[in-house]
């Protein structure tokens, strides 16, 4: 099942995507794309742990979409 989601949020979804792969980095020295990633979670005011170059983050849905 797809879901549909807001145009805002497809289209920002996509440029981070697009920056992501425009600076690769090799596995583990991840330096600049973990703090990229921390950078849009902060943005969203989405908490998260570093471990490393390891982000994690916990993002929990609003409601539950029926099916």
């Amino acid at each position: 099942m797809i879901l549909e989601l807001n145009e805002d949020l497809k289209d920002e979804l996509i440029l981070i995507r697009r920056h992501l792969h425009q600076f690769p980095e090799l596995s583990f020295k991840e330096i600049e794309t973990s703090s990229y990633v921390c950078e849009v979670l902060n943005r969203y005011d989405i908490p998260y742990e570093t471990f490393g170059t390891g982000v994690v983050a916990t993002i929990h849905a609003r409601s539950r979409v029926k099916r």
